[in-house]
């Protein structure tokens, strides 16, 4: 079963994967986007910055506290906590 949320974002420059080095699910997704040449920019949540910005979008769409199911990715200002290669696709069609 596929878990995952999308809520608005003010950013629409593409795709956007917030992701971790830690978990296996971010390595697979990124992986794949490479192979299938789907341009995306990488946002690492080991630094500060990106970890900060994916918690404020979350914030401002009423996302507070809790597990985000990861990776998190940002499709043209949209998005999808636990994203999947499928759900990414979709929604840039």
């Amino acid at each position: 079963m596929e878990r995952h949320a999308m809520v608005a974002t003010a950013d629409t420059r593409g795709l956007i994967l917030y992701s971790s080095k830690s978990l296996p699910a971010c390595y697979l997704l990124e992986t794949e986007l490479k192979k299938r040449g789907i341009p995306f920019e990488k946002r690492d949540l080991s630094v500060e910055a990106n970890s900060h910005q994916l918690t404020e979008d979350l914030a401002r769409v009423g996302k507070m506290g809790g597990s985000i199911p990861m990776p998190v990715a940002e499709v043209d200002g949209v998005l999808i906590e636990g994203a999947t290669l499928r759900e990414i696709e979709r929604r840039m069609r």
